[in-house]
């Protein structure tokens, strides 16, 4: 009974917050928002604008993926990635993903 009277006291400002979908934009100039924190689950959107071939890949090389101009990729997120373009040497062209778990 002390258990059910202590649940209902949580605050209504009390929000639950979920995986999302976002999208990071390959352009000449490298990737646009490379470094984002997300919660676990969460869809990420490459989306290669440029008039090139460029890759998202891991530095260990179990991720990689290359996008032809136009081309799009997502991915659903459930550990933190650090990525590079390896077509494209440059620091615009690496970023981070870190990645927060849910908490129930």
């Amino acid at each position: 009974m002390i258990l059910l009277l202590l649940v209902g006291c949580l605050p209504p400002t009390v929000e639950v917050v979920g995986p999302v979908e976002m999208v990071i934009d390959i352009t000449m100039l490298g990737f646009e928002q490379p470094d984002l924190e997300v919660y676990e689950g969460s869809y990420i959107r490459f989306k290669n604008h440029d008039a090139y071939v460029h890759t998202i890949t891991n530095y260990d090389g179990t991720f990689d993926h290359r996008l032809n101009p136009g081309e799009d990729i997502e991915v659903q997120v459930w550990e933190d990635l650090v990525y590079y373009d390896t077509l494209t040497p440059g620091y615009n062209f690496r970023g981070k993903i870190s990645v927060v778990p849910l908490v129930s």
